[in-house]
Order: structure tokens, then sequence, then C-alpha cells
């Protein structure tokens, strides 16, 4: 199942390469790291810490303009790094998706943060974001 799920993600990450812009945007502005926390419309299983809430905070790294990093957190669990931290705040689940979808579509990115973009863009499964998957998968 694990495999079949990898080879998904990794045929998914193929096509979406193929439509890609050359950065993504919303982090080149400074170095650090970025958060928001969106609804999760799936239970993401209990916190590290017990406080399990319905929401995702989701961390982005930016270095040299673009991200390098990613993390994702129930957000009941104040995990996120020490540094510094730009908060976008609370954004909708579309909001959400449209910042992971910039990543998963920029090729100037590294590949492993792209298919953690990837990754929570799935698992937060929204209908734009199924109708994404669908249109990359019709596209073959």
């Amino acid at each position: 199942m694990m495999r079949a799920l990898k080879a998904l993600f990794l045929g998914l990450l193929v096509l979406a390469l193929l439509a890609s812009p050359a950065t993504a945007s919303t982090f080149d502005k400074a170095d650090g790291w970025y958060k928001w926390t969106v609804d999760s419309p799936v239970n993401m299983g209990s916190s590290c810490c017990g406080n399990l809430s319905g929401e995702l905070a989701i961390y982005v790294r930016s270095k040299n303009g673009g991200p390098v990093r990613i993390r994702a957190y129930n957000a009941g669990c104040d995990k996120g790094p020490e540094e510094i931290v730009t908060d976008l705040g609370a954004l909708s689940l579309a909001q959400s998706d449209a910042l992971l979808l910039e990543i998963v579509q920029a090729s100037k990115i590294d590949m492993d943060v792209r298919e953690d973009a990837l990754l929570w863009l799935v698992l937060t499964g929204s209908d734009e974001t199924f109708e994404y998957v669908d249109r990359l998968l019709s596209s073959r």
C-alpha cells in the first residue's frame, strides 16, 4: 500500500512539473519561516502534546528566494520553530491549497520540498485539490 502511495505521489509530482511557474512568489520576499493555520478536513491523528484541535499549522522555511523545508503539525501542539515566524494567519482551505500548489508547481524548488507540499496538499483533501489531481491524471 505504501509503495502504491509513493508511486502515486511521484506520478502526480512529475505531472505537476509539466505546468511549472518559475518560483513560489509568496515565499521569495524574505528568508525565514512562514506559518499559517487551516481547518483540517481530515483527522491528522493525535498531537504530540495531547492538545488535539481541528486545525493544522503549516510552516514553510524560505531561504535564498524559495521554500527549502515544510513542516506541519496539529495546531493544538505549538511545535513550530524557535526562530521568528512570519504568521500568515488563519487561511481558508482554498487559500492554503493555493500556497501549497504554488510550491508543487515551482520548478526552481528542490524536489523533496515539492513532494512535501504535494503530500500536505493531498492530505488536506479539498474538492479543488482533487480536481487538480484529476486534471493531472487525465492529461496523460
